[in-house]
């Protein structure tokens, strides 16, 4: 990989462009490790549910989802459940990491361990510590794009 700083005087705010011939892993890779960079990504976050509140590392959630009004947050050991919208939690991740795969469900993309063909062009994801969902055809274009598919 090259880089260069070129100085510019009328520019307040850094700006970065990223060349190549083609959109792959590599150029996606990169920018995610951008975006986290420009975020200051969040390694814990304040969970809290009915009767605590919990302080968990983002990397060890696995899944969020929907259920009813309320929020569940699956690890590999634990699931926690707490009212919160599903589009707020996902701007407190602040990390390209996690991508929303249906209208209720978000996962984190560390934790994916394989897709597989579903029904009606939807994908069933197998994640970490056993758990399933199913990732809906509408979302199934951007997860190949942000797995450099």
């Amino acid at each position: 990989m090259k880089w260069q700083f070129k100085e510019d005087v009328t520019q307040n705010e850094l700006s970065v462009t990223i060349s190549k011939q083609a959109y792959d892993q590599e150029v996606a890779a990169l920018v995610s490790y951008l975006a986290d960079f420009s975020h200051g990504t969040a390694t814990m976050i304040p969970i809290k549910t009915a009767d605590r509140i919990v302080m968990l590392a983002v990397a060890d959630v696995v899944l969020v989802e929907v259920s009813g009004d309320d929020l569940l947050i699956k690890t590999e050991h634990q699931t926690l459940v707490f009212r919160e919208r599903l589009y707020r939690f996902k701007e407190k991740l602040s990390t390209t990491d996690f991508v929303q795969v249906s209208r209720q469900t978000i996962i984190n993309i560390n934790h994916l361990k394989s897709l597989e063909a579903s029904f009606s062009g939807n994908l069933l994801a197998h994640l970490t510590g056993g758990l399933k969902t199913s990732v809906s055809r509408r979302y199934v274009k951007d997860l190949e794009r942000i797995l450099g598919i």
